[in-house]
């Protein structure tokens, strides 16, 4: 069965919690990958307690935060079709410490994933305009999706590498933007961004989600 986009949605709040609908279809072998971005003033402040659709905890897949003189968060959570409520709307909500300055979150679901846990890379970059990350596929037609976090730089665009394409973008104090990527053959791929006024971001967060199709064989995508 071939991987196909049913939708993304998402939001962002200058508190410790985000909450938003987001409509589901009706397809088959669906996961619905959370991308959640924030930053605060401790690591406490930015450790996420509750992920949630439709009430239902999503599993933790990447969690990373770190200290750049402000501490930053990165994660990605999903959600497989064994949870996943009929076709219909509900609300993702995304709940971070006491605290935290803000907290960006995105909903991208598929249909035609493969029902177990995807892979993830990241990395992280700053002083510059640009980031891109590699990730390896095993299965042909596999997907990725990917989550960017730009600090400053609030006024300048923010444009997705070629073959990618854009499903959201949200911006407080920081930019959160999300893109996808079909793969027809496996082996390495990479997703990145760019400063569209080529001014230099001063904290650059990037991972990717690897999706595989339904079907597709043990291990990684």
């Amino acid at each position: 069965m071939a991987i196909a986009f049913d939708a993304t949605t998402g939001a962002q709040d200058s508190d410790n919690s985000v909450t938003f609908a987001h409509t589901i279809g009706s397809g088959s072998d669906r996961i619905a990958l959370i991308m959640i971005t924030g930053t605060g003033p401790t690591n406490a402040s930015i450790t996420l307690s509750t992920v949630t659709y439709n009430g239902v905890a999503a599993t933790s897949l990447l969690n990373t935060r770190l200290n750049l003189g402000t501490f930053h968060l990165y994660a990605i959570f999903y959600v497989l079709e064994a949870n996943l409520p009929s076709a219909g709307t509900y609300n993702v909500v995304c709940t971070g410490g006491s605290g935290q300055y803000t907290i960006d979150a995105s909903c991208t679901v598929l249909t035609g994933a493969f029902q177990g846990a995807p892979t993830s890379a990241s990395s992280t970059a700053g002083g510059v305009d640009f980031i891109s990350t590699n990730i390896s596929t095993t299965e042909n037609d596999s997907w990725l999706v990917d989550v960017l976090y730009a600090y400053y730089g609030l006024d300048d665009p923010t444009n997705p590498d070629a073959g990618q394409t854009g499903r959201i973008e949200t911006r407080d104090f920081e930019i959160h933007a999300s893109s996808t990527k079909p793969v027809p053959t496996a082996g390495s791929s990479a997703m990145g961004w760019q400063n569209g006024n080529a001014n230099n971001w001063s904290t650059i967060l990037h991972a990717i989600v690897a999706v595989k199709p339904a079907g597709g064989g043990g291990g990684g995508p």
